[in-house]
């Protein structure tokens, strides 16, 4: 009897260092399966883009093709000068392209719509779910 109230005190504080491992590893599950999407797959960067595929301009000099670059005016969002937001892509219309935006990661959906100052218009996702 005195060997089992001698490890006692050694195996309740295992048993209790083993609750909060895995009362931790709970929590950041919890957290990570609650977050939302976007945070997910963001990883520090400034903005990442659902679609893979390129879409390329007919260079007729060089027979090649050569990646579209489209400057977006992000919709409803603006930068904290007061100027609109804009990000640059070579991704075709109907991409969805995240972006940090005053700290919160929004969705936006790329469009052919082009605006009065040459930019194509990015309308937001998330806002009207």
């Amino acid at each position: 009897m005195s060997l089992f109230i001698d490890t006692l005190p050694e195996f309740l504080g295992s048993l209790v260092a083993a609750a909060a491992v895995g009362a931790a590893r709970g929590v950041r599950w919890r957290r990570r399966r609650t977050a939302p999407p976007a945070y997910r797959t963001l990883r520090h960067k400034s903005h990442v883009t659902d679609e893979t595929s390129i879409p390329t301009r007919s260079d007729a000099a060089t027979g090649t093709g050569a990646p579209a670059v489209r400057c977006y005016t992000l919709l409803g969002s603006t930068m904290a000068d007061g100027s609109p937001a804009q990000i640059t892509s070579t991704r075709h219309a109907g991409s969805t392209v995240l972006h940090v935006i005053g700290g919160r990661v929004e969705r936006f959906e790329l469009t052919d719509a082009q605006l009065d100052d040459g930019t194509y218009a990015a309308e937001p996702v998330d806002r009207y779910l």
